[in-house]
């Protein structure tokens, strides 16, 4: 079951800032005093917030970079969020000139999340879909299971939270489409390999979607559930603007957290997505 939160912009002070890459920052948010903090205190993994930039850094005024955009929780701890951002859209590009002390506005927490299930579990990230994994992966030590990632990026440099998860994860296993770090290849590559080695009976995975198809193609022929976290163009993140439809599916309302089962007889799934005006295209 979808949660819908706080439904009004709560500013958030960033109180730290990690830079991850060249492309890639964490930002640690805390909701302001006053507020009762109801984003931290209901925040799961596979939640989603929604992000809004206040003002411009630059003295233009971008009326496009200051648009709502979905956000996943990396992590969430003593009431402050985690979230890991790339930049690629306008409003990125404008959280990343912001600082340390600087306020921003968050909804949430949105969306449905994951549900923990399995003993030997298996996390498949690609690029920046270790941020919601992360927070997932902390969550499942706590409770016991064994855990183990396969973590992949197009090069070396593009790598994302190895430290923390090998903290974190039994094993991991690094791939890179050039080879300049792990193996060689798509974190696809050697799913079915690990599943055998180490007994794994639940997996979970985020990252680009033509990945993930992959992943639910391997889901259901070798028959151990998985769950994937999606990502679409989203204005609102309750259902109403459908921009992030996927077939019947609206991925803020019924998501972004999906089930194998939910997805095996998505056509849309892996083959074609919604421009941020709504025409569908393929990928």
């Amino acid at each position: 079951m979808s949660y819908f939160g706080e439904l009004t912009p709560v500013a958030a002070k960033i109180i730290k800032i990690i830079h991850e890459n060249q492309l890639v920052k964490s930002f640690y948010l805390s909701e302001i005093e006053g507020i009762n903090k109801i984003i931290s205190k209901n925040a799961k993994p596979g939640n989603f917030l929604m992000l809004w930039i206040p003002e411009s850094k630059d003295s233009e005024f971008d009326s496009d970079a200051l648009d709502n955009i979905p956000m996943s929780i990396s992590d969430c701890h003593n009431d402050i969020i985690k979230i890991t951002v790339r930049k690629s859209g306008d409003t990125t590009k404008e959280l990343h000139k912001y600082s340390e002390g600087d306020l921003i506005g968050i909804m949430g927490p949105f969306g449905r999340g994951f549900s923990l299930e399995g003993d030997n579990i298996l996390l498949v990230a690609g690029g920046i879909g270790i941020a919601p994994l992360q927070f997932l992966a902390k969550y499942a030590k706590n409770t016991g299971k064994n855990i183990y990632l396969i973590l992949g990026a197009k090069t070396k440099n593009e790598l994302l939270l190895v430290k923390e998860m090998e903290r974190i994860c039994n094993e991991i296993f690094i791939t890179t489409d050039d080879g300049t770090e792990g193996m060689k290849g798509y974190a696809p590559d050697i799913v079915i390999k690990i599943c055998d080695l180490y007994n794994i009976d639940y997996i979970y995975t985020c990252g680009p979607e033509i990945m993930m198809k992959k992943i639910l193609d391997i889901s259901l022929k070798i028959n151990i559930p998985a769950q994937f976290s999606l990502e679409r163009h989203m204005h609102c993140g309750i259902g109403v603007c459908g921009f992030c439809s996927i077939n019947n599916f609206y991925v803020c309302r019924d998501g972004p957290v999906f089930h194998t089962n939910e997805l095996k007889n998505v056509s849309e799934f892996g083959f074609s997505f919604r421009t941020p005006d709504g025409v569908l295209k393929k990928f």
